[in-house]
């Protein structure tokens, strides 16, 4: 056998070993990418709204009376309903507003326990000391000089035409304050504290921030939380499904016509107009799975 024939020959062998292993490799990744059983469900099937699964169809009857018809809307008895319909809205439930197509609930910061909010900051705070000079004696926070007031005394005619002005100390020993003569005492507060005239206490900035409650967080000195949107109808409408409908009744006109005593789309029969329409049914999935014809394969 010449070098030719021999060489035509181990070429026909290895081509065929690799038509072979081609083909063997093709039908392990078929086998391997086929899909299993237990990777896909039947999907759920259901009608349309307002449609009912009759006889293998999602069919929807509707009734009219003989005689009248409607120009717009759907006649029930000598009646016309015109159905409005408008999409969904976002909205927020009340105490929220609607910022970036969320809803934001909002709340004043607060400090921590004991402490107290001046101006966006937090304090700590305690009860001043108050003195007033020798001569005269605390009582409500003001510095009086206290009276001994007999019928003899200077004040007493004063005292029984006005006794409003006066506030009585110890009546037994005829002691009395004049309310008009009451001075500012000298508070005086603890190393640290600086005495507040508005709140009338000692106060000393914390170094504790501002806090918010349990959910919100802290955004410029504003406890705030967001939440998802709601999808709800305007008002006057209700919902159904996915849209929003409003209904209005009209009077129906009636049908001059003598020989077709049915409105247009509907069939005399048994008396009565009838119109029947179908509509296809409405697949389904769980979360998890993708729907295809009339099957859910996982994801």
């Amino acid at each position: 056998m010449n070098n030719k024939k021999r060489n035509a020959i181990i070429y026909g062998v290895i081509s065929a070993i690799l038509m072979i292993s081609i083909t063997l490799i093709a039908t392990n990744m078929f086998k391997e990418t086929k899909i299993k059983k237990s990777d896909f469900i039947k999907a759920t099937k259901e009608c349309p709204y307002s449609y009912e699964d009759k006889d293998g169809k999602c069919i929807k009857t509707t009734i009219s009376e003989v005689g009248y018809e409607c120009k717009t809307g759907t006649l029930a008895g000598n009646t016309c309903i015109v159905i409005d319909t408008k999409s969904l809205v976002k909205s927020c439930p009340r105490g929220s507003r609607l910022i970036n197509n969320r809803c934001l609930y909002e709340q004043n910061s607060i400090c921590p326990s004991g402490e107290k909010n001046i101006n966006n900051e937090c304090y700590n705070t305690e009860t001043a000391t108050s003195t007033c000079e020798s001569s005269k004696t605390l009582h409500n926070n003001k510095c009086y000089t206290i009276k001994t007031i007999t019928s003899s005394d200077l004040d007493y005619p004063n005292l029984t035409a006005h006794p409003e002005e006066y506030e009585a100390i110890d009546v037994a020993n005829n002691k009395y304050i004049k309310k008009s003569e009451g001075a500012t005492p000298t508070n005086t507060c603890s190393s640290g504290f600086t005495y507040n005239t508005t709140l009338k206490l000692c106060t000393k900035k914390s170094n504790n921030p501002m806090i918010c409650s349990t959910g919100f967080k802290l955004e410029n000195n504003k406890c705030v939380r967001y939440t998802e949107t709601q999808l709800t109808c305007p008002n006057g409408y209700e919902r159904s499904d996915n849209s929003c409908e409003r209904k209005s009744h009209v009077k129906a006109e009636k049908i001059n016509d003598e020989n077709n005593k049915c409105p247009k789309n509907y069939e005399f029969k048994d008396n009565q107009c009838i119109k029947t329409q179908t509509k296809d049914y409405v697949y389904s999935c769980p979360n998890g799975f993708k729907l295809k014809e009339d099957k859910c394969y996982k994801i």
